[in-house]
């Protein structure tokens, strides 16, 4: 774990995945390092609270917390022989794969590279990973698979690890989502990379996320 010495003393907002009561910052650590969507975490001693969080935290909602202290995961390498991209801000290490397959096909394509289809759970990752498709790789007209599928028979959307998802930028305009049989997540490059539901057997491109943490 490394320190972010500007982040001290500051209540830090956003990607949280867990907060837990620790007697010590080491037993924070632990908790953080048990997690695989845990890449940074803080703590403050006097009120005993952990806090982790899925990303690399920069911005505090301005507030004050006298004794709170952040650090980050140490990081492998992105592996960009391999192909893929490293975008430092959120330190998200993704690959286009320009091939039209199956939502599972395309899932059992990142795991073979110990990768996930992309998982988008804040607004930063999802500008980031629209701007990767549109600009970097210039695909603009389809849709891409990314992680996520519907929880049967529900209104609810998960993670592969189970976690619910909580923002969804949906198309409204095209009135998403449609139908309880459509359980996997389209982004729509073509309109601003909102979000569709599909039924996973369509043909599509998709994203890959490979963890560093």
């Amino acid at each position: 774990m490394t320190e972010r010495n500007e982040l001290r003393n500051k209540h830090i907002k956003g990607n949280l995945v867990k907060s837990v009561t620790t007697e010590t910052s080491i037993e924070c650590f632990r908790q953080c390092s048990k997690l695989i969507r845990c890449s940074s975490m803080s703590y403050n001693k006097q009120n005993k609270i952990c806090y982790m969080y899925s990303r690399l935290n920069t911005y505090s909602d301005g507030s004050m917390e006298d004794g709170r202290m952040y650090y980050m995961k140490d990081v492998k390498n992105c592996p960009t022989e391999e192909g893929y991209t490293y975008k430092s801000s959120l330190m998200l290490c993704i690959q286009f794969y320009d091939v039209e397959v199956t939502y599972k096909e395309a899932a059992s394509a990142c795991q073979s590279e110990n990768a996930s289809l992309v998982r988008i759970d804040s607004p930063e990752v999802q500008k980031v990973v629209y701007s990767y498709l549109t600009y970097d790789k210039k695909f603009t007209n389809s849709k891409a698979y990314i992680q996520g599928n519907r929880k049967q028979n529900t209104p609810e959307w998960e993670f592969d690890d189970e976690t619910l998802i909580s923002y969804m930028p949906w198309n409204l305009n095209q009135k998403q989502p449609e139908a309880y049989d459509q359980i996997f997540l389209c982004f729509n490059v073509a309109d601003q990379g909102m979000w569709h539901d599909c039924i996973g057997t369509q043909l599509f491109r998709f994203v890959c996320e490979r963890y560093l943490f």
